[in-house]
């Protein structure tokens, strides 16, 4: 089981090899095929999956979702990859995948909370008082994420206090991110 220091050196070394985060071209670096494949349109389809078998690798990823989710499921699949291959987990079914207590799940959540917010701009949002869903609109992910990202953060700086959001190890079976509207200011 990975810890909150090894998931964020882990994503610290990601980052200081790639000025710019993008998840496709590091999956292509680190041999991880991405598959995009029809897994249905309703409420209960399966978002995406990590799959190792054989030395290969690949994440597939529900090819209905947009763009901006895909970007999301990617990264926890991502995390799946990098955190849990030697574990022999091959794939996450929906039974697994949501249970609350997986632990798996909340460091695939860490782990993409980590890559995917940029901690200055989040600071610099959360200065100015922007309300958690302001902040996930302007970033662009889930408002649970956030708080994954601020356990983070408060693991290297206690002074934060306490995130006014509780996160579930469940949200991305109901992903969604907050639309801006004319309230948000940027």
């Amino acid at each position: 089981m990975a810890n909150l220091k090894s998931i964020h050196s882990l994503v610290q070394k990601i980052k200081s090899e790639n000025t710019y985060i993008d998840i496709y071209k590091i999956c292509k670096a680190l041999k991880i095929d991405i598959l995009e494949k029809n897994l249905g349109k309703n409420d209960t389809a399966i978002k995406g999956f990590f799959v190792h078998h054989c030395r290969i690798k690949a994440i597939i990823i529900n090819s209905d979702m947009p763009e901006n989710l895909k970007r999301i499921i990617l990264a926890h699949e991502l995390g799946h990859a990098l955190l849990h291959t030697e574990k022999g987990i091959k794939t996450f079914q929906e039974s697994c995948i949501f249970k609350i207590n997986n632990s798996l799940e909340k460091e695939a959540n860490q782990f993409a909370a980590d890559l995917l917010i940029d901690e200055d701009k989040f600071m610099e949002l959360c200065q100015l008082e922007y309300s958690c869903e302001a902040v996930a609109a302007y970033l662009q992910v889930p408002v649970q994420l956030l708080c994954y990202k601020w356990e983070m953060m408060e693991e290297y700086n206690e002074n934060l206090g306490e995130f006014p959001f509780q996160a579930k190890n469940n949200f991305l079976r109901d992903l969604e991110i907050p639309k801006i509207d004319d309230d948000y200011i940027y």
